[in-house]
Parts: C-alpha cells; sequence; structure tokens
C-alpha cells in the first residue's frame, strides 16, 4: 500500500477532507489511481505552459525560467518533464 499523506498529522486542506471520507483500503487504492493521473497531468501541463509550448488559460506566452546559476532552461523543460511524469507511465 502506497504511502498516504492524508493518515498523518498536520493534514493539508485536500488530505483532511480525503481523511474525513473514511475511505476503505480498496478506496484508497481507487483514489490514488485518481489522484495520481491527474496531477500528473496538471503538473505536466503547467510545465509546458511556462516552457511556451502549451497555453495556460486563454494566453500562450513564452515565460523565461532560469536555474539558480542564471542559466536559461526555457525551451528545455519539454523533454525533462515529459521523461520525468509520462515515461515511466
Amino acid at each position: 500500500m502506497p504511502y498516504d499523506a492524508w493518515q498523518q498529522p498536520n493534514l493539508s486542506i485536500v488530505g483532511a477532507k480525503i481523511a474525513n471520507m473514511n475511505l476503505d483500503p480498496e478506496q484508497v487504492h481507487a483514489m490514488h489511481g485518481i489522484l495520481g493521473p491527474a496531477l500528473t497531468d496538471t503538473l505536466y501541463a503547467v510545465l509546458m505552459a511556462l516552457d511556451g509550448e502549451a497555453s495556460l488559460g486563454e494566453a500562450q506566452v513564452l515565460y523565461r525560467l532560469y536555474d539558480d546559476k542564471g542559466n536559461l532552461l526555457t525551451g528545455e523543460l519539454e523533454t525533462a518533464a515529459y521523461e520525468a511524469f509520462h515515461a515511466s507511465t
């Protein structure tokens, strides 16, 4: 069974709402199966928007992203994001 953050003290708002559902282990597993892909898709879409490869809302804008050493990352996120979020699924 995967680690269930919502079963721990100091829950987030979402964690508290899930904990209040009193799910049985099978339902917890189903919740993981829904939330995991939903969060993956959402985070991937945000990274693509920041990289200028997709729109965020109604506008597609190219943002300039830099790492902590001042190196430009924009235009380099798509491959890394795909490998991190989708290659292992």
